[in-house]
Order: structure tokens, then C-alpha cells, then sequence
């Protein structure tokens, strides 16, 4: 792992003498577009290695930052494993990220699933209609 330049003490974002919007606004100001689009996506933590947890896989996935670690029920590990490998993320993403947001940690998969439908339909009129597409979100607790 490769320790990260944090930004300065003195940023607003990390200072109460600012209200909480005037901070977040700093923030917003301060990060790039590549950590802003970090913080809206998630990753399983298998893609890190985990339970062990790969530093290099962890640089590569978390280096810009990441929203959300899902699924921490997965890995196979007993509850005092599962906060162990959870205190390292947010270790590592505090001190080897250049913001140190910790990410939110959860154990409910949220999935996009794929939903299609095809047909070929001749109206009267004798026009054709095919297909239809979509997605439906699935929220899915996990029993660790």
C-alpha cells in the first residue's frame, strides 16, 4: 500500500467552524470527478480479497475512493471476522485515499436486474412492434 497525501488539516470539510452545508459544499468543490463517481458505486468485498483483503486489489479498486462496501456477510467469516476485515477497509480508505471518506458497509446486495421481453406483433395497420426493455432493482438482506 501507498500511503496518499491527504488533503490539508486546515480544509473546511474537516472543521466544525463551518455548518454541515457549507462543508459539504467544500467538499464538492474539492473532489474530482473521478472520486465524486467513486462514491456512487460499491464493490463486494470478494473483489478485494477478501476476507484476507489483496493491498494491491485494494489500491486498485479503492484508490479513488468508494460509496459503499456490500455484502460483508459473504465472505465467510464469523461476525468478529466480518469487523476486522471491516475496520481495515475503512483504515484503508481513511489513510490511503486522498479525501479519507470511509465507505458506507452493509449487507444487503443491491442489484440491477435485466428484464427484457420480445414479440413480434403485426397490427391491423399492418405496423410491427418489438421488444420492450428494462431493469427492476432488487434489495436482497443477506444472513451473514
Amino acid at each position: 500500500m501507498v500511503a496518499v497525501q491527504s488533503v490539508d488539516e486546515g480544509i473546511a470539510m474537516q472543521t466544525t467552524r463551518l455548518t454541515a452545508a457549507e462543508r459539504a459544499s467544500e467538499l464538492m468543490a474539492t473532489m474530482t470527478v473521478r472520486e465524486k463517481a467513486a462514491q456512487l458505486v460499491g464493490v463486494l468485498p470478494h473483489v478485494i480479497g477478501a476476507p484476507a483483503l489483496d493491498p494491491a486489489l485494494m489500491d486498485e479498486h479503492l484508490g479513488e475512493g468508494i460509496g459503499q462496501i456490500c455484502g460483508v456477510g459473504t465472505v465467510g467469516v464469523d461476525p468478529a471476522g466480518i469487523a476486522t476485515m471491516t475496520n481495515s477497509i475503512q483504515r484503508h480508505l481513511v489513510k490511503n485515499t486522498r479525501l479519507g471518506i470511509p465507505a458506507v458497509v452493509h449487507n444487503v446486495l443491491d442489484l440491477e436486474v435485466p428484464v427484457g421481453v420480445s414479440a413480434d406483433v403485426t397490427l391491423p395497420d399492418g405496423t410491427v412492434h418489438a421488444g420492450l426493455a428494462g431493469s427492476h432493482r432488487l434489495s436482497i438482506p443477506l444472513r451473514g
